[in-house]
């Protein structure tokens, strides 16, 4: 398998956020879909220990760019008899699209997980006191 190249260790600030630079050898519309997440509000969830997923679901990007490229206008391609047959990278592009769909739930890159985190993160926000408030309320309720 060959080796994903890796983002450079020096962050950049982007809204706010300390966002490392992509990866050299990235393609650059991935390198523009890497910007365009640390500028995003979800971007300030990230902690260092998700550095390493995202880089690699960033890589997936690429990866899943560059075969789109490779089956290009040549869906079809002849089999090993002259028949015709889908274009083998087919195989590889469902595998990086179910691998990059896994992390894009992971890291709220879709609406619906977006929503998911967004209650969860609402939840993790809540300060001590506001949790002892709902804890009265709730108790308060009870015959």
């Amino acid at each position: 398998m060959p080796r994903r190249p890796r983002a450079s260790s020096v962050p950049v600030l982007v809204n706010g956020t300390m966002a490392p630079t992509p990866a050299r050898g990235w393609l650059a519309g991935t390198k523009r879909s890497w910007a365009t997440f640390w500028a995003s509000e979800t971007a300030n969830i990230v902690r260092p220990s998700d550095l390493e997923p995202l880089e690699r679901l960033w890589s997936l990007y690429d990866e899943r760019r560059r075969i789109a490229s490779a089956i290009g206008s040549s869906p079809i391609v002849g089999g090993s008899k002259g028949q015709p047959v889908a274009h083998p990278l087919y195989g590889r592009l469902s595998a990086v699209d179910s691998a990059i769909a896994g992390l894009e739930d992971r890291f709220g890159i879709s609406p619906l997980s977006r929503a998911r985190l967004g209650i969860a993160i609402g939840e993790y926000r809540k300060s001590l006191a506001d949790l002892n408030k709902e804890l009265v309320i709730e108790h308060e309720r009870e015959p």
